[in-house]
């Protein structure tokens, strides 16, 4: 059974099963409520107005008989059993004056104070495209697709090691793409960590796209999230985009979000949280240079050692128990697609390591 929730005065409406809670249910609508204790019911700040309908609640032990009686909830203690109206109200603070219901944010770095503060580098993106045209197979010359592939890159970069391939998707698609493209496409390439190793092949594309090498950088801030579409032929940054950090609904800072992470379902909603961040992020900075988001080639990504445990749905159980020790600290390169990011099945995401617990 389906309750329809109203929140005022945002005017947001949703449907949640019967027995869901309130502040889960805020947080999927994308409706803010303070949580600063991360939904354990401790710190009394979720407090929300019933206008209409019932909740079940066991929220009346920590407020006020006069509060109870208006229909003052706890959204944390709070599941919906019916249809209801809920209003949240400001908080108000010592000096009378109302806080907010928006989250602080902070001041994000622009482009060009970012020239200043790190000077120049040169530019040296782990991936790569290459233009072929390749000669179409013929009774005298049958090799497979791939072979021809790799065939024409060697004859390209003789002195290059031949470089490897491991996207399935790549194998079951290349005969249709270089028969569609007329056998003139152009490779995308993840460079290996070290020189040593060989490059790989993530993707072909029809036509020569050279000229179309775009990757991503994103700042998983706590609060809010930020990003930067660079050209990674020039180095040159093209487009930025910024959002408020949606996990922010499940708590305002990251303990109260490790204790979330501990609710059931609440690790998953948390990841799935900032990845409808991230997306945003990809949308807003897509549109303003009329690209496709399957146009990114290399993410990379960067955020404490909570937001990173949170980002890949890595328990953070343990970073807040003595001796505080996080689950990982270099963090394996990761198919952005597999996380839910909106992007070519092919592009990889790096998360920087931690610094530490």
């Amino acid at each position: 059974m389906k309750h329809n929730i109203h929140f005022l005065p945002d005017n947001v409406h949703v449907a949640v099963e019967d027995g869901e809670n309130l502040l889960t249910a805020a947080a999927t609508a994308g409706v803010y409520i303070h949580a600063f204790c991360g939904g354990d019911g401790v710190c009394g700040k979720c407090k929300v107005v019933l206008e209409e309908g019932d909740v079940k609640s066991d929220s009346a032990a920590t407020l006020k008989q006069s509060e109870y009686e208006k229909g003052v909830r706890l959204a944390c203690k709070a599941t919906v059993v019916s249809d209801i109206t809920v209003r949240i109200p400001d908080i108000v603070k010592a000096d009378g004056k109302a806080l907010k219901r928006t989250p602080k944010t902070t001041r994000s770095i622009s482009a060009k104070s970012l020239e200043s503060l790190v000077g120049t580098w040169d530019v040296d993106p782990p991936v790569s495209k290459l233009f072929l045209k390749i000669p179409p197979p013929t009774l005298e010359d049958n090799i497979s697709d791939m072979q021809r592939l790799m065939r024409a890159i060697k004859n390209t970069r003789p002195d290059d090691p031949e470089p490897g391939y491991d996207h399935p998707e790549l194998i079951r698609e290349l005969s249709a793409d270089l028969r569609d493209a007329n056998w003139e496409i152009t490779v995308i390439f993840l460079h290996g960590k070290r020189k040593a190793e060989p490059d790989r092949i993530i993707a072909v594309e029809a036509g020569d796209t050279t000229d179309k090498l775009y990757g991503l950088a994103v700042d998983i801030g706590t609060t809010t999230c930020g990003g930067v579409l660079i050209d990674l032929n020039s180095g040159e940054i093209i487009a930025e985009g910024s959002g408020y950090n949606s996990q922010i609904g499940y708590g305002e800072d990251v303990i109260s979000r490790m204790i979330y992470s501990q609710r059931p379902g609440g690790l998953k909603a948390l990841q799935e949280k900032v990845v409808y961040t991230i997306n945003n992020i990809i949308d807003e900075v897509c549109k303003k240079v009329i690209i496709s988001p399957s146009d990114i080639s290399y993410i990379m990504t960067a955020g404490n050692t909570v937001m990173a445990h949170l980002m890949l749905a890595i328990n953070p159980k343990f970073l807040r128990e003595a001796p505080y020790v996080p689950a990982v600290s270099q963090f394996p390169l990761t198919r952005a697609a597999d996380l839910g990011i909106m992007a070519h099945p092919s592009v990889r995401m790096f998360l920087y390591p931690c610094i530490s617990s």
